[in-house]
């Protein structure tokens, strides 16, 4: 499935960031991913890294699921803490792991 992000809406101090997920055949799925704004200040992660921590939470979700992921999401301490490991690793090191190497 392919992702393609849509947009987000802002609703008091929360972002909701809506995803289509396309996939050839199908009707489309909308992902709509939910991000409090406390959460982003207490991590020190800025708002325009949302789409992508998104994109990435849902990214997971789709390759580790037997079946499609909830249309709906709140993003989590856990899921914040994934993502800013995951940042943290260079790029040629995840290259390598994936590798084996």
């Amino acid at each position: 499935m392919r992702l393609q992000y849509v947009g987000f809406q802002h609703v008091q101090n929360v972002r909701e960031y809506t995803f289509h997920g396309v996939e050839q055949g199908e009707p489309t799925k909308t992902f709509v991913v939910r991000a409090d704004l406390d959460l982003f200040r207490r991590n020190r992660v800025g708002m325009q890294e949302g789409p992508a921590m998104c994109l990435r939470l849902l990214t997971v979700a789709l390759t580790d699921a037997v079946e499609t992921p909830p249309a709906r999401h709140t993003v989590t301490d856990k899921d914040m803490i994934a993502y800013l490991i995951a940042r943290a690793v260079p790029s040629g090191a995840k290259q390598r792991a994936a590798r084996g190497g």
